[in-house]
Formats: C-alpha cells, structure tokens, sequence
C-alpha cells in the first residue's frame, strides 16, 4: 500500500493528513504520491537543540529546495491539522533510481550565506542592567525573529553578564540556565520561559496528557545518578563563584546536600544574589533530569496537539514509573508504515 491510499486529504475523519509548503508554494497535492516519510523533532529547552523537520519524497519533477527557503509544516487527521510551525532549509539532497529529494530544514537557520549571521555566530559584548525582556528582544531582533518572554521574566533585570566568543543561542541558553528556564526558537518566535511551568509565552496552561499502557508499541524508564527512591539521602553539591560587591574578590556559594557528585557553573556571577539564582536553575534541571521515561505509540488527535515542554503523566506502568513528567523532546513521523509518535520525557 503506497502512502498516497494511506493518507487521503479530509476524506475520512481518522486518515492522517499534512501539510507542506515550500517559500509562498503549497506542494501538499504535489508531493502527496511520492511522499516517503515526514518526521518532526520538537526539542525542549534543556536539550539545546533546534526543531527540525525532515522530507523525503519520490519525485522525477520536484525542484530541490534552496538553502534558506522557509517551509511550513502541519500535521494532524482528516481535515483536522495541527500547525507546526516555521522552518528554514539548512540541507538538502536528490539520488536515485527512482529520484527521491530529502531535505532538512530547522526552526532556525544554522548555515548562512557568506556575510551573512545566524544564531550559532560568536559574538562578544556585555549586558549590564537589562530586563530579560530587553535582551531577548535585542537578540531575537538580530537574528530575524520575534520575542515571546513569560510575564515571569520579562521585567527581571540582569545586574551583568558578558557575552565574549559565544553565540545568541549559547548566551540565552546560559541565561535560561542560571534561572531555571527554557530559551529556545519555534515557529519564527525565540521563546523564553520557566522550565517544566507547562505555560505559554501568555501565561496559560500547556496541553496536559495521561499515557497509559493501552496503545503503547514500547516505553522505557530509567533513573540516573542519585535519587529519593533510591535509599540514598544525599545528593549533589553545587558550587557557583561569584564576584563580591563588598571587596571585589571573587567567592565560593556552596549549595545542596554535600555528596556526590560536585557540579560546578562555568563563569563567575556578578554577585552573590545572581548566584543564589543559578543554585535554584542547576537545581531544577538536575532534578528533572534524574528520572527519564520514553514511549512510543501510533499518532492520536490528542497526542499529535503536543508540543515539548507540555506535562504527562504516566498511570499503570508501575508504583516508579508512574508520575508527572515534561516532554524534553517530541518525534513525529508520517510514513508508509503508519503515524507514530515518539517522547523523551523527564
């Protein structure tokens, strides 16, 4: 059976559908008979990496994509699609026989023309009294984006940090660290909110889902390091360096249970208020990293409405396993073989 008789547009309300387009072309109708697979990767912001989409399609006609070009992508059910976002081409190929293009594309450009910046540019300059809101305005204005900052943030100022020899992301992505949150680009937007919060950019509540065993084709959980189920009381030790505002010498902030293993922040803080912030920011992610829990399972109306960062919670897979979880990463894939849907969640 050949994905054309497997996908039929809106004809039958549980058919799974798409959408493509390629610049200001829509080549849904065009590529529907050749398709191969089409498969989403939606990353949280802990993972540090960029949403990706990937196409492959059998095609004597179709014109590879320009490095560049802006595609974008919806998936979903019968006349019930879900838009997923904006992405820029980075990659592309043709071979054959018969010809078949794949092309890659991300929610934000990593290759640019010559002369040209992206996100991953190594810059140096320093930021001193600006809101959160301020900087990721100013960098995702420089890198052709719109700023989306959660109430949270938006109006907390940054006594000071330096930027020297690193990227836009790198820097946010610090940032985000240091106060427990989520910097990531989607959609055309560059995105900074709490981690594991389960809102959006407004405030309101994310997509919340409960997996259970019904349906799965496979899951795994897995604990790492230290934790409370373990029978182990202590935990790690977090150590920060900071500038002191009353000598100028740089100090030690020690935090945690006093084991093993000792994590300690790169840089040094302004100060030792900036550094209790980075204390509550290692915290978290450790925490949430502890645990993990993969699952696999065919695409549902429900599951394919998901994004990273919405919360899951898991019932009847054990008295362990089951708890509340959030979506480090979120793989969809269309194929011949069927619509499936892959978590990472910690």
């Amino acid at each position: 059976m050949g994905l054309k008789s497997y996908i039929e547009t809106g004809n039958q309300a549980w058919s799974p559908n798409f959408y493509i387009s390629v610049g200001n072309t829509d080549i849904t109708e065009k590529i529907r008979k050749g398709l191969i697979s089409i498969s989403l990767t939606d990353y949280g912001g802990s993972s540090k990496q960029t949403d990706e989409i990937r196409v492959a399609i059998v095609s004597d006609t179709l014109q590879i994509p320009a490095r560049g070009v802006q595609v974008a992508l919806g998936l979903g059910f019968g006349s019930n699609i879900v838009d997923k976002g904006l992405f820029i081409v980075d990659g592309a190929s043709s071979g054959g026989e018969p010809r078949v293009v794949e092309f890659t594309a991300k929610a934000a450009p990593m290759n640019a023309a010559k002369g040209s910046a992206t996100v991953q540019s190594k810059k140096t300059r320093s930021w001193s009294g600006h809101t959160i809101g301020d900087i990721v305005a100013k960098i995702a204005s420089d890198n052709g984006l719109s700023p989306r900052v959660s109430t949270r943030f938006a109006d907390r100022v940054v006594e000071h940090i330096d930027q020297v020899g690193e990227s836009d992301m790198n820097l946010l992505s610090r940032l985000a660290t240091r106060l427990d949150a989520v910097s990531k680009i989607s959609g055309g937007y560059w995105i900074f909110l709490p981690r594991g919060a389960g809102e959006s950019v407004s405030g309101k509540p994310l997509k919340q889902h409960t997996l259970t065993r019904t349906g799965s084709s496979s899951w795994g959980y897995s604990r790492n390091g230290r934790s409370g189920d373990s029978g182990e009381s202590a935990g790690p030790t977090y150590v920060i360096k900071y500038h002191s505002t009353a000598n100028g010498e740089i100090k030690e902030l020690r935090a945690g249970s006093g084991g093993d293993p000792i994590i300690e922040s790169p840089g040094v803080a302004p100060s030792l208020d900036a550094a209790k912030e980075m204390v509550a920011g290692l915290q978290g992610g450790s925490e949430k990293k502890e645990f993990s829990f993969t699952h696999t399972s065919p695409a549902t109306p429900d599951l394919v409405a998901l994004t990273a960062e919405c919360r899951i919670t898991t019932s009847g897979f054990g008295s362990v396993e089951d708890r509340d979880w959030t979506i480090n990463a979120l793989t969809m894939t269309l194929a011949e073989n069927g619509f499936s849907i892959r978590m990472s969640l910690e």
